[in-house]
């Protein structure tokens, strides 16, 4: 069983879009593993309504990306924030966790992804 973390821009999407966006990583996922169950990690469930600091979001976005095998980022994860800081910690304190990118090239600057350094 493979434990999966999407790390993906949500700010500005339509629930559609997000799960648009999570079966096209689940199917990138399963076709590199194709002998494998995937459970994907999901984020802090909110109840409509309820209003979170972003820095408590990605609090808890950083703790249950520890449990993931596979961390998953999404497209144009580098030009949001909490992705970009996700980004940072995997591969920095997380050089274990296998990194699939949804582009194999950042497409802003023509190169392949980096790690991130501050």
């Amino acid at each position: 069983m493979i434990n999966l973390f999407i790390s993906m821009p949500m700010r500005g999407k339509t629930h559609q879009e997000i799960a648009k966006t999570r079966y096209r990583a689940i199917a990138r996922v399963k076709l590199k593993f194709p002998n494998e169950d995937i459970t994907v990690i999901n984020p802090l469930p909110f109840t409509s309504g309820e209003r979170h600091l972003p820095v408590c979001c990605l609090a808890d976005s950083l703790k249950r990306m520890t449990t993931a095998d596979v961390i998953f980022f999404a497209k144009d994860w580098d030009i949001a924030r909490g992705c970009r800081v996700e980004q940072f910690v995997a591969c920095h304190y997380m050089p274990q966790i296998l990194r699939m990118y949804e582009s194999k090239q950042n497409h802003r600057k023509k190169e392949p992804f980096k790690c991130l350094t501050l």
